[in-house]
């Protein structure tokens, strides 16, 4: 057994050898901070690591907190933010209060280590007597900036609600409030209660959706300001959350009118009012499609195939009962009932809207224009890493493969040498450069098959458009011409809402950013040709003109 006593004779405690190793763990059984807490044997101090091997008798001494200049405080203070574990210890074995801070309006160790997410700092503080109460709300502040293993340390050391918030705004509010989904997740699970709001009435559940909605509207908002583009969201749009709801949906047909953009939402369990601000609807059932078209046709389709909304009953849910408690066969008769007709409806519609949404948009300039499809299109060039790999590794393997077939082609002074064999090494040099370039086009036109032949089956390239796009295969020296039909839907989108301008000559940005992001490509393959070919076969030009003269041609074709 290992027994404890104080000076004065009492006993403080009797333990086992197997509970105690050490005399950092005995410290740890005795009720004080080991900080304070010194234990003797035979009138030495034991340190923290040394290890018991036979029972003893030991003297507990309890030291008072030392006193501290300001100036220590700040120097703690210090050390604690920048996470020194060591030097902390150090400070708090003089042993110094953890609780004192450097003057009246400034905040304890424990809020510093708490900001600063210094776990281990935060976990010797705590040993040391810290407190974790609302005096200087280290818990709060660990929520609000997402500190989330300072919020379980802090938990665990019995850190509760925070009443003395000067905005009544405890840790579960902020926490929700900033987005911090693991944190908010801590204090449900420690007790703290959802239903509890802030000063203005809000809360957390609130303030979370809140949240959402802003942020969505922030980024949409920001992203307006570029090129019109197509937008995304997908968020929920009941309960709480349906006022928001309503004010972004509201903005965001703004935006769509002011800027020409496509928003896309996919929304869940919208209200009434929400419901009725899209122009479109979309309904699928089981992966196929349901209804597509304007909004207000939905109730009135519905209604002629004796499908009616009851007065005073939401579309949004009628319609998704609808989907749910019907059989296939009878949402498929339905369906054959009424698609054509909408599809008719909203076809006179979009011709009659077109010309005013056409006159009405704002174009971008020139520059602006330029420098997003520029930016596009190279990081769609970066982004497909099989063609980026292939259009480096395939003109390198098959110019080397070339170069060793034409092995010293190019030396005058062989010989075997004919006019003949150095033209074919050349002119397979040219061939090797030429399928380089086409490799992402190639590695790209099996994922769009299906693409390709729906669009082939229903005429839309028209007979001189598939003559060209057969040529172009077979050339494979046309890498713009190839690519152009994959892009054609979105060409034509972001030409009718004047992303590129009106008139042939908006459509000079789109050509011209492609070209500016194949020329880099092109004096790229030509130079990896040259050098795979150029030594091997014997060549004896000037090898910046072969490179040069191949770039050209490649840039006529």
């Amino acid at each position: 057994m290992l027994r404890v006593w104080k000076a004065s004779g009492e006993e403080v405690a009797s333990i086992p050898m197997e509970e105690a190793r050490t005399v950092r763990l005995l410290k740890q059984l005795c009720g004080v901070s080991r900080f304070r807490q010194r234990l003797l044997f035979e009138s030495q101090n034991l340190e923290d690591d040394f290890s018991f091997t036979v029972p003893v008798d030991l003297q507990l001494l309890v030291l008072p907190f030392c006193s501290t200049r300001i100036e220590e405080v700040e120097e703690f203070v210090d050390l604690v933010a920048h996470g020194q574990v060591e030097e902390v210890e150090e400070v708090l074995q003089r042993p110094q209060d953890p609780n004192l801070k450097p003057g009246t309006y400034f905040q304890r160790p424990i809020w510093f280590a708490a900001v600063s997410d210094k776990v281990d700092v935060l976990r010797l503080l705590l040993e040391a007597g810290a407190e974790v109460g609302p005096r200087d709300r280290p818990l709060l502040a660990a929520a609000e900036v997402g500190r989330v293993e300072v919020v379980r340390v802090l938990l665990e050391a019995g850190a509760r609600h925070e009443a003395e918030d000067p905005d009544d705004n405890e840790a579960l509010c902020a926490a929700s409030e900033h987005g911090h989904l693991e944190v908010v997740r801590l204090l449900l699970g420690a007790g703290f209660d959802k239903h509890i709001p802030n000063r203005s009435g809000k809360t957390p559940s609130e303030l979370a959706a809140k949240r959402v909605w802003h942020q969505a509207l922030k980024s949409l908002l920001f992203a307006s300001r570029a090129v019109p583009m197509t937008m995304k969201i997908v968020a929920a749009a009941a309960g709480a959350m349906a006022f928001q709801a309503q004010n972004v949906i509201q903005k965001l047909r703004d935006l769509a009118a002011k800027e020409g953009c496509n928003v896309l939402c996919t929304i869940h369990q919208p209200s009434s009012e929400v419901f009725h601000l899209f122009n479109k609807v979309m309904l699928l059932h089981a992966g196929r499609l349901f209804f597509f078209g304007m909004v207000h046709n939905l109730s009135r389709e519905l209604a002629g195939v004796g499908h009616a909304c009851p007065a005073e009953y939401n579309l949004a849910d009628h319609v998704m009962f609808l989907l749910q408690k019907e059989s296939d066969t009878s949402l498929e008769l339905m369906h054959s009932k009424f698609a054509w007709k909408v599809a008719e409806e909203d076809d006179e519609l979009v011709t009659r809207e077109k010309s005013r949404i056409i006159a009405q948009g704002r174009t971008a300039g020139f520059c602006l224009q330029l420098w997003s499809l520029t930016k596009r299109e190279a990081q769609g060039v970066w982004r497909n890493v099989p063609g980026l790999v292939a259009s480096v590794v395939m003109p390198a393997v098959l110019n080397l493969l070339f170069a060793l077939i034409f092995f010293q082609v190019g030396d005058v002074n062989a010989a075997d040498y004919t006019e003949m064999a150095h033209f074919g090494g050349l002119f397979q040099v040219a061939i090797g450069g030429i399928f380089g370039i086409a490799q992402p086009l190639l590695l790209r036109f099996p994922m769009d098959r299906g693409i390709f032949l729906r669009e082939y089956a229903t005429q839309t390239y028209g007979p001189l458009h598939r003559s060209v796009a057969i040529g172009g295969i077979f050339g494979i020296a046309q890498p713009l011409l190839l690519r152009f039909p994959m892009d054609r839907g979105i060409f034509l989108r972001e030409y009718a809402t004047q992303t590129y301008g009106a008139g042939f000559s908006g459509a000079v940005p789109y050509f011209l950013s492609k070209t500016l992001v194949e020329l880099p490509q092109s004096l790229l393959n030509a130079t990896i040709c040259w050098t795979s070919a150029y030594w091997l076969m014997g060549l004896h030009g000037n090898f910046l003109f072969f490179v040069l003269i191949f770039w050209l041609r490649l840039l006529r074709c």
